[in-house]
């Protein structure tokens, strides 16, 4: 079997390995916010950069391919640093306090990963992207000030339940999750299965 080094410690590899499939079999700890098994990876949200033996600078180690004899560190003072550095970017986008996810169900990732690396959203200034959503259904709530753009909730509707009701629309703070059409999610074809909720990893 091929193996490689995640932290020192030696894991075996199976095939089609990704290296943090690897890694997270191997135990170690790589923060994540746009990742879902189920889809494939998009490395967009850069959380789970790792530094590889041999490469001058980190890889997202959703995207990059394991292979033998690979050396791979997913902890360091730099690493740590650029995480925190990316929460503190992500939450200046977000409302002050906890969002309604982490007021009724716990800590929803963002929060969970901010008090983890000491990040928070005072450290940048500037405009706030994202908005409330009230098309009038009965039964989901978009409040889109607490998006961060990982795009889970489009990919999970587009890729999983193969629904196409919500699309990314727009760039830089115009950013947002909207419909065809920017109709309401009841003259979609949404089926109203909860997976966007299931995956977000906010209060969104």
């Amino acid at each position: 079997m091929a193996d490689m080094l995640v932290d020192g410690r030696r894991v075996e590899l199976r095939d089609g390995d990704t290296v943090l499939e690897a890694a997270r079999r191997a135990g170690a700890r790589i923060p994540t916010l746009c990742y879902d098994p189920r889809l494939e990876p998009g490395g967009s949200c850069r959380l789970c950069l790792v530094e590889v033996e041999g490469i001058g600078w980190p890889v997202p180690s959703c995207a990059y391919p394991a292979s033998e004899a690979m050396a791979v560190r997913t902890r360091s003072d730099a690493l740590h640093r650029f995480r925190r550095d990316l929460l503190d970017l992500v939450l200046s986008e977000q409302p002050d306090g906890e969002c309604p996810r982490c007021t009724q169900i716990g800590p929803c990732e963002l929060h969970l990963l901010a008090v983890e690396y000491g990040a928070w959203g005072g450290r940048f200034s500037g405009a706030q992207s994202g908005a409330r959503a009230d098309d009038g259904n009965p039964f989901i709530l978009r409040d889109y000030s607490r998006c961060i753009y990982c795009y889970r909730c489009t990919r999970v509707c587009n890729e999983v339940e193969q629904a196409h009701a919500i699309v990314p629309g727009g760039r830089g703070f115009d950013s947002r999750i909207t419909t065809l059409l920017n109709r309401g999610l009841m003259d979609t074809s949404c089926t109203f299965c909860g997976q966007c909720i299931n995956t977000c990893p906010t209060g969104a």
